[in-house]
């Protein structure tokens, strides 16, 4: 109720200050160190995600770092690291589709990651299919994560990426981390999706063919 609610309000502004204090920590640093947190921050991040530890403590860590309506580590770090690397599969997947269905499904999240900052899910199946672009995600989560950490870029969740990336506090670098998280993850899926040239062996006329009886 109404008391409880007092009480703990108190408790609730250190916690959130603790936790901005915390996240705000990589600024503090040496780029280099800045950029190493950053990166596993980035890394952590997906694979928390992946493994279903998204809504029960990313997510209100990030609403308790942007409570005070300011751009955020955390916002950032979602965006660039889950939003845009979940973009980079997906629209090499809806640019080498293997099916009709595949390709507009992966046409509909690569809209919903740009535009609306969500369904970063929806690269997880081909994640789990092929380990190179698994590799391909969790790398290109983790130089966006550098790129966030030695910069100290901050954003915000669950906007187009073009509004993330007009109100973060430093808009040049933290297009450049939501650029490698798209681009690492798209070229390596991309890669795996080109197809294969069929070896074949030249015969020239009155030769035997290899192996043959």
């Amino acid at each position: 109720g109404g008391l409880a609610g007092a009480a703990l309000a108190p408790l609730g502004a250190m916690a959130s200050e603790a936790l901005r204090a915390v996240v705000a920590m990589p600024a503090s640093h040496s780029f280099s160190t800045g950029a190493a947190i950053g990166a596993v921050s980035g890394m952590a991040t997906k694979v928390g995600s992946v493994r279903g530890h998204y809504h029960s403590l990313m997510l209100p860590l990030i609403l308790l770092e942007v409570e005070c309506a300011r751009p955020a580590v955390l916002g950032a770090l979602d965006a660039a690291c889950l939003c845009c690397v979940c973009a980079g599969v997906c629209s090499a997947v809806a640019l080498l589709p293997r099916t009709e269905h595949e390709g507009a499904a992966c046409r509909r999240a690569v809209r919903i990651n740009f535009f609306f900052g969500d369904y970063v899910e929806a690269c997880y199946p081909y994640m789990a299919r092929d380990v190179w672009v698994q590799t391909a995600a969790l790398i290109g989560a983790a130089v966006a994560g550098g790129l966030i950490g030695s910069t100290a870029a901050r954003s915000t969740a669950y906007l187009p990426m073009p509004l993330a990336i007009a109100l973060s506090d430093k808009p040049g670098p933290f297009a450049c981390a939501c650029a490698a998280g798209f681009f690492v993850p798209f070229a390596v899926t991309v890669m795996r999706r080109l197809p294969q040239p069929n070896a074949y062996v030249t015969v020239h006329r009155g030769e035997k063919a290899p192996f043959s009886k």
